[in-house]
């Protein structure tokens, strides 16, 4: 969950995210529409999968039982669609350098984390975790740990603010994805380049992380212990138990192409509940398995390959580019992890995640804006 969550607390600003998210759309359409008209985009196997995927979204939104809701949702697809598309066209066209990338983060860093604080230190806020926009945070730290040179401190100092503050809203998907991101790049580092250097850095990048945890330890340690405490991830292990099972169980038609969009949410509506003022129920936290009951296995199907064309391709440079390997390898990761426990990979809120999949797409092109040594 993130900003979108947020939007639902207060639902006066739903049409002002529409009305900028609608706005964005267009002037990113108008850069890159001829890109969605032109047979060499649909050359690469992983851009066909995701837009295949994205019209499945669309096309099953019309039969829904909440057709409004559906349509809309594809519309949120369509906004990340047009980021996709208009940041692999500006890429490819040298639009711009590496240096503006570490602009937009700084300048997305300092708009965010002062919201991120205050929501995370409001008494009155009942809804920490989800309206922090924690996986906002999240996508932003990696996408600028991609862009990111030495020589960057302006940078490197939000980024260590940045993790900070993700520690502080303590949600714990978030936590456990930086984590393993940062541990898979030390563990690369140290393997391709097996340096006094390496070992030094490495060992710094540890003491400062175990002192962003401890200032996290000594301001909310208390409370993340008691959120230690609740082993089922939130109410995800029955969540996520009625859902495979509804799978699983389906007949053959919907074992194939699924029950419907917002089918889950239907689901989970009448299984566990609507909360007040709801007209259908939770979503899956889950991406494979929303993928999985909505649009059966032509969904999930779809999404497997794109995730094995993806990682293939980021494979491919372990030799001839290790410098942008040990950072694509890490972030792919945490793609992958947070896709199984969060809803996380057609949220608007995380566009930067698809400035990664963009970059991952064809890093051949992209390296030369990179950190790649």
């Amino acid at each position: 969950m993130s900003m979108d969550a947020a939007l639902h607390l207060n639902p006066a600003l739903v049409s002002y995210s529409f009305m900028v998210k609608g706005g964005i759309m267009a002037v990113l359409a108008i850069f890159s529409i001829g890109l969605f008209f032109r047979k060499s985009t649909y050359s690469s196997l992983d851009v066909l999968l995701l837009a295949s995927i994205f019209a499945i979204f669309l096309s099953y939104s019309f039969f829904s039982q909440f057709p409004s809701d559906a349509i809309n949702r594809s519309i949120k697809q369509l906004f990340l669609s047009a980021v996709y598309f208009s940041f692999i066209y500006f890429l490819r066209s040298r639009s711009f350098q590496r240096s503006d990338l570490v602009l937009l983060s700084s300048i997305c860093f300092a708009v965010m984390l002062p919201s991120a604080l205050h929501a995370t230190f409001d008494a009155s806020n009942g809804h920490l975790s989800q309206s922090a926009g924690p996986y906002t945070i999240l996508w932003l730290l990696l996408f600028s740990f991609l862009v990111i040179k030495p020589g960057d401190r302006l940078l490197m100092v939000l980024m260590l603010v940045g993790t900070l503050v993700l520690l502080l809203i303590m949600k714990r998907g978030a936590i456990l994805c930086m984590g393993t991101a940062f541990v898979a790049w030390m563990l690369l580092q140290n393997r391709y380049y097996p340096r006094l250097s390496t070992l030094a850095n490495s060992a710094l990048a540890m003491l400062v992380f175990a002192a962003l945890a401890a200032v996290f330890w000594v301001t909310r340690g208390e409370q993340f212990a008691d959120r230690l405490h609740d082993t089922s991830g939130s109410g995800r292990d029955i969540l996520y138990g009625f859902i495979f099972r509804g799978f699983i169980q389906a007949d053959t038609q919907q074992l194939f192409f699924g029950h419907g969009s917002m089918a889950v949410q239907i689901l989970s509506g009448g299984t566990l509940g609507l909360r007040e003022g709801a007209k259908f129920g939770l979503q899956a936290h889950s991406d494979w398995l929303t993928l999985a009951y909505d649009f059966g296995l032509l969904g999930v199907t779809l999404f497997a390959v794109f995730h094995i064309v993806i990682f293939r391709k980021i494979r491919r440079l372990r030799y001839e580019h290790t410098g942008l390997y040990v950072k694509l390898l890490p972030v792919y990761l945490a793609l992958f992890l947070n896709s199984i426990f969060s809803e996380i990979f057609f949220n608007t809120s995380v566009v930067f995640l698809y400035l990664f999949l963009a970059i991952a797409s064809s890093p051949h092109k992209f390296r030369t804006l990179f950190n790649d040594t």
